[in-house]
């Protein structure tokens, strides 16, 4: 497992913007813990820490003024470029991660900004490490390495947020010859290359979005390509690219393997470009060949992230609807 070397508090806050160091510097502690997953800000009363292993940590009190964080997500919005963020903005913080926010009038009672900040992962496990963990038994883990050989097909990684999909994605790509070039899609540069060896490279979707962009990067000779989360109606164009880039991995939000398939669909359906809702659900099955589930648990000790059920793509049935076969479940 790759972990980044510990520094100071201090270091590690210089390398965040000014105006955030600032205003949340009661919060620097955890923003630079590797042990933090998640800050969330309700209002300047009360915060949430989530920690990788651990119980949830509550602070009340710590921050001072609201108007001082709704400038803050201004200020950040802007230097992205949102020259004009409306009630829902979200910003990638260079190399720390990802701050999401609703301000305004769309809250009721005091109106205080809510502020969620997604942390980089500093752990980057490997498929042997993630069962060394007890997220993956051994041989869900040895499905994925004979799956990660093949290149016609591919792998979705379905969960709630905060399950460990991303961690999934990446561990799985980690096995890969280091002369396999890997193009990434990502809002937020999560999956990263194991060794400045590997020819991998991450792009940001841009202000129109990753259709244009997974266009443009088929023409720079991919061997595989990811899309770190399907959202929306990019998922069509995605399908389409792995027709001929197959052997990938993306992740989607759901909560079961077959939710998932149904939300691929339902996601590529919105494209102006895609045709019925079969021959949709056709490609799903055709591009797609195991759903690995993954959930998080909550209890007082803290999270726990493993793997659910792992499922085979097998085909559509007489009303289109995807079949699946269970390789395996922990229930």
């Amino acid at each position: 497992m790759r972990v980044i070397p510990p520094e100071s508090t201090e270091s590690q806050a210089s390398a965040w913007p000014p105006i955030l160091c600032h205003i949340l510097a009661p919060l620097m502690h955890h923003l630079v813990s590797p042990d933090v997953t998640d800050v969330l800000i309700n209002g300047v009363h009360d915060v949430w820490i989530h920690r990788r292993e651990g119980p949830r940590e509550r602070l009340l009190g710590v921050l001072d003024c609201r108007r001082e964080l709704e400038g803050l997500v201004r200020h950040l919005a802007r230097s992205c470029g949102q020259n004009d963020p409306g009630p829902h903005v979200s910003v990638p913080i260079p190399g720390k991660g990802r701050l999401h926010a609703v301000l305004g009038g769309q809250i009721h009672g005091d109106r205080r900004p809510q502020i969620a900040i997604r942390l980089a992962a500093r752990f980057r496990p490997t498929l042997a490490e993630l069962v060394g963990r007890g997220v993956l038994p051994e041989a869900v883990a040895g499905l994925l390495v004979e799956q990660r050989a093949l290149r016609g097909r591919s792998l979705v990684v379905s969960g709630a947020c905060g399950s460990g999909k991303t961690t999934l994605a990446e561990a799985f790509l980690r096995g890969l010859p280091v002369w396999e070039r890997v193009l990434i899609m990502q809002d937020v540069p999560e999956i990263q290359p194991p060794t400045l060896d590997h020819d991998w490279t991450s792009f940001g979707p841009g202000d129109e979005g990753y259709g244009p962009l997974l266009r443009s990067l088929l023409r720079l000779q991919p061997d595989r390509v990811v899309l770190g989360e399907v959202r929306g109606a990019e998922t069509w164009e995605l399908l389409e690219a792995l027709t001929t880039h197959g052997g990938s991995v993306t992740t989607v939000h759901a909560t079961s393997p077959a939710l998932a398939l149904q939300r691929l669909a339902s996601m590529a359906l919105l494209h102006p470009s895609a045709p019925g809702l079969r021959a949709v659900q056709g490609r799903v099955v055709d591009v797609f060949s195991l759903v690995l589930q993954l959930e998080r648990l909550e209890d007082a000790a803290g999270p726990v992230r493993r793997a659910a059920a792992l499922v085979e793509v097998l085909g559509v049935d007489g009303q289109g609807l995807p079949q699946t076969r269970a390789l395996w479940s922990r229930s």
